[in-house]
Formats: structure tokens, sequence, C-alpha cells
């Protein structure tokens, strides 16, 4: 996250075969195509807290952001 409030969070690149999924409990999971999502990785999880902001859990450095909306 930048000073201004922006965060640039990269999804990763994925290959030929390889599938993002979004799951019930919010979970972003990157996987192949013979896989179950949940047996793929994790990438980030939304988390809504009220009607005003949610939370951003990434997994690959376990940094949390609360997003506000205006």
């Amino acid at each position: 996250m930048d000073q201004e409030g922006y965060i640039n969070y990269n999804i990763p690149w994925f290959e030929y075969g390889e599938y993002y999924s979004i799951q019930d409990d919010g979970i972003f999971y990157l996987h192949k195509e013979e896989e179950k999502p949940k047996d793929g990785k994790k990438l980030f999880r939304i988390i809504s807290l009220n009607d005003t902001s949610v939370t951003f859990l990434c997994y690959q450095d376990d940094s949390t952001y609360i997003l506000y909306k205006n």
C-alpha cells in the first residue's frame, strides 16, 4: 500500500490449464484444471466486515488490508 492508500497486488501469472477460483469462504485459489480448487494455492481472502468495509488477507506475505467504501 502506498501513502495515498492505493494497494497494488499482483495476481500471479497463470499458464494454460491453470484457473482462478473464488470459493464461498472468500478465498481465491490458483489451481490446475484437474485439481479441486482447495487443493491449489491460496492467493488471498476477502472478508466482509460490514456494509462499508472489507478485509483482504494476502497469503503471499501474510499482510492484511482493510478497504473502506467512499
